[in-house]
């Protein structure tokens, strides 16, 4: 034997689900749980291949907004989102929108 566990597709699951909200990197949660990291890694990319075939399994959190984008003038209103990414309005109630929906 070259000491290899063979689980099943529960327990491989199980593993799964508990990866993604554990909040270690992919690595410490391999290292904690007794896997093999390049197999861990192998099993997430074929649940994702098999969820971008059959849609997602879960609720997306994605919402597409569309904020009105009013000419850059001392009466407009920005949001930088750090990264480069700012976003700029004339509109202040969409501004505020897209901040409710950003804090979740």
């Amino acid at each position: 034997s070259r000491g290899r566990k063979v689980l099943s597709d529960g327990e491989r699951e199980r593993l799964l689900e508990a990866y993604e909200g554990c909040g270690l990197t992919q690595k410490e949660f391999c290292r904690r749980e007794g896997v093999n990291y390049h197999t861990f890694v192998s099993w997430l990319g074929q649940r994702r291949k098999s969820r971008d075939r059959n849609g997602p399994s879960h609720r997306s959190d994605f919402v597409e907004m569309v904020v009105p984008f009013g000419s850059a003038s001392e009466s407009g209103f920005e949001l930088d989102l750090g990264g480069g990414l700012v976003v700029r309005t004339g509109d202040e109630d969409a501004l505020w929108r897209l901040i409710e929906r950003i804090r979740g």
